[in-house]
């Protein structure tokens, strides 16, 4: 650890539906710093492989925790040492990366604030280091806290030539509902980095809220001729080809796993786009897998009810509203009512 002052760190890209991408290859450099024997708060370059070498072994056993451990008290013994609360970071974001894996969705996301934190005090002791900022805004927009759009900016400030820093601002700025400025960066992102397909991808998104479809279309076909793999850009395309094109956008909704079939923005599109061709039964298919998928979840129970019943599916349509009444939807009431009203199917 001593002598190792650069870390190659890969960063995958994540869900495009308003999360952050970060780029593989990337480098995060920590300012060397000088290891005195006896400076207060940082530790010899001895004791720095001591530790790496107790970490190592460690990992190698699969105690990731464990070394954590280790870790947080090193980083008591020696507040100032910037090389161990890099470590630290990475450890805690691989902790919290495993736990949004199995859907801990709370321990990941305190565990993400813990890296931020580590992060946050390396650059408070360290010199400004724009790949510092970067780190630290990655780990607080996993673990949700607005501190993210801050870090993102201090570092594409620092380094403006960075396309992954503008990226990453730009997406941020999206979320909160700055359309403009978002494209600002984003077309930044893309100058710098002409193959950057999310950035084009982001930029079509911009283009369909502002109802320019053509524009749109011509933004996310460029990017899925960069990346024709993502399956985040055909769910891109099918939203912007729904209204005006629904059989294209069902087959583009029919490449998807079963997974991404669940989520929020893709079951909108289907609902339109099945439902443009009057193909109800479809439509209720990706409702009624997300309702079985997250049963205590009122709205997804109560859509499904609807489309089984207007796809003349009454009996399931009844299953599904009570779902919605056991799950405190205030609506599903007087749904359940009317299809019990109206009998078995017909």
């Amino acid at each position: 650890m001593a002598s190792r002052n650069n870390h190659a760190l890969t960063f995958g890209a994540v869900v495009l539906a308003f999360a952050l991408i970060g780029l593989t290859g990337y480098v995060f450099h920590l300012a060397t710093r000088p290891n005195e024997l006896g400076r207060s708060g940082t530790a010899t370059d001895a004791t720095l492989d001591a530790l790496e070498h107790r970490i190592h072994a460690l990992l190698g056993k699969g105690q990731w925790s464990e070394a954590a451990i280790v870790l947080e008290e090193a980083v008591a013994r020696y507040p100032e040492d910037l090389q161990i609360r890099q470590r630290l970071a990475e450890i805690y974001q691989q902790l919290a990366a495993t736990a949004k894996s199995r859907r801990q969705h709370e321990e990941s996301k305190r565990l993400f604030a813990q890296a931020y934190h580590q992060w946050a005090a390396i650059i408070e002791i360290g010199p400004k280091d724009a790949a510092a900022y970067f780190r630290a805004a990655m780990a607080a927009n996993e673990a949700g806290l607005p501190e993210a759009r801050t870090l993102f900016e201090h570092a594409a400030a620092l380094e403006p030539n960075r396309p992954e820093y503008l990226l990453n601002l730009g997406m941020v700025q999206y979320n909160v509902g700055e359309y403009d400025v978002a494209q600002v960066s984003l077309h930044r992102a893309t100058q710098l980095k002409p193959d950057l397909a999310p950035g084009w991808a982001m930029l079509a998104q911009i283009a369909l809220r502002e109802g320019q479809r053509n524009v749109a279309l011509q933004l996310i076909t460029r990017a899925r001729d960069i990346d024709p793999i993502d399956a985040n850009f055909r769910v891109i395309e099918a939203d912007i080809v729904a209204s005006t094109d629904p059989d294209r956008a069902i087959a583009l909704l029919e490449t998807l796993t079963e997974e991404l079939r669940r989520r929020d923005d893709v079951l909108r599109i289907a609902r339109n786009a099945y439902g443009a061709k009057g193909r109800f039964r479809d439509a209720a298919a990706y409702f009624t897998s997300a309702s079985d998928h997250d049963p205590e979840n009122p709205d997804l129970a109560l859509a499904a009810a609807d489309l089984l019943d207007r796809s003349g599916q009454r009996d399931r349509a009844i299953e599904y509203a009570r779902r919605a009444v056991e799950a405190g939807h205030t609506g599903a009431p007087r749904m359940l009512e009317r299809l019990l009203a109206a009998g078995s199917d017909r």
